[in-house]
């Protein structure tokens, strides 16, 4: 990625160029984004296909007034890959208390105790995990539960893949929801405003809670995390929260 900032007239501005392998964007005002196309076509063979609409996966859908960031595509890819584990069923959320109890109960299995149905079902599990992670560039409603559903990779019981499985339906039946991006009518609408939560006492882990950040600029969501925390450090509630922010 190379930005470029300028101030003209007055007026702060900055241009974006994301090179990925033989793909080019241009992001900035639009008279700066076409100087820079006409300087590129002078000097390469490429072409001009416009505004993005679908880049790394993700579909790009623009108004007047917002950019919408999704992967629906990929989720039903997805869906036609896993569709017998999927069997027509969806979920209403990605990870439930009851999922976390039961998890947290059955330890995973031993690599030395595995039998051959325990090989396929981690294989299946690791490729689960692996696409629904690939998910997280436009999810912000999944790190939390996919911080759980790894801490099992290595060798699941079947306890786990039925969870995990419950979360790719979930993904499944939710495919629409994206990143919305609103365009800002003034100075205002650009205030940096971060979102802290951390658990203390809600987890059967003894040693480690978690803790997530979301970040806004204006209306907008640009930055999210979510960790898991020695809860060691920490003495309650409100002093895990603030350590979280750290």
């Amino acid at each position: 990625m190379f930005y470029k900032k300028s101030n003209t007239n007055n007026v702060k501005d900055i241009q974006i160029v994301n090179l990925y392998v033989d793909d080019i964007q241009f992001l900035g005002r639009d008279e700066d984004k076409a100087a820079l196309m006409m300087d590129l076509l002078r000097e390469t063979k490429c072409v001009d296909l416009g505004a993005a609409t679908k880049f790394l996966g993700m579909v790009i859908e623009r108004t007047d007034v917002d950019i919408t960031i999704s992967q629906i595509v990929y989720v039903e890819k997805l869906a036609k890959r896993w569709g017998a584990l999927i069997a027509g069923k969806g979920a209403a959320t990605p990870i439930t208390r009851d999922a976390i109890k039961q998890m947290q109960e059955v330890t995973t299995i031993a690599e030395e105790e595995r039998t051959p149905e325990d090989e396929k079902r981690k294989a299946t599990y690791q490729a689960v995990l692996g696409a629904l992670l690939h998910c997280l560039k436009t999810r912000s409603d999944l790190p939390l539960a996919l911080c759980y559903y790894a801490q099992y990779s290595k060798g699941p019981a079947e306890v786990h893949l039925k969870w995990l499985v419950h979360c790719l339906r979930y993904v499944v039946s939710s495919k629409h929801v994206g990143l919305r991006y609103v365009r800002a009518e003034d100075d205002d609408d650009l205030t940096l405003r971060i979102f802290v939560d951390a658990s203390f006492t809600d987890n059967e882990d003894v040693n480690f809670g978690c803790c997530a950040y979301i970040i806004f600029l204006g209306r907008n969501a640009i930055a999210w995390r979510t960790r898991k925390k020695s809860k060691l450090s920490v003495i309650s509630s409100t002093h895990a929260e603030a350590a979280a922010a750290v």
